[in-house]
């Protein structure tokens, strides 16, 4: 696979997210996002992971780009009000 890949990368910590598995979800995810840091899924994947692995200022952050994105974004919208 190639380590910067957009959408294995994406994937796989989407992955990883849904099972509980944060770091690795961390790992694939913040290269997603660093290559793509406008990208909605990047954004609102990347700030779930970062808010169940306790960073809720780069949680927060992280769902106001996606807000930014997508203002209606049921799912970032609670993401940011649970990271204040």
């Amino acid at each position: 696979m190639d380590s910067q890949n957009y959408t294995a990368n994406l994937r796989l910590g989407q992955y990883y997210l849904l099972r509980g598995n944060y770091p690795e979800a961390n790992k694939y995810l913040s290269v997603s996002f660093n290559n793509y840091p406008s990208d909605y899924e990047s954004n609102l994947s990347y700030g779930w992971t970062q808010y169940y692995i306790g960073n809720k200022k780069r949680a927060k952050e992280l769902f106001f780009n996606t807000l930014m994105l997508s203002p209606n974004d049921s799912l970032a919208t609670i993401g940011y009000n649970l990271s204040r």
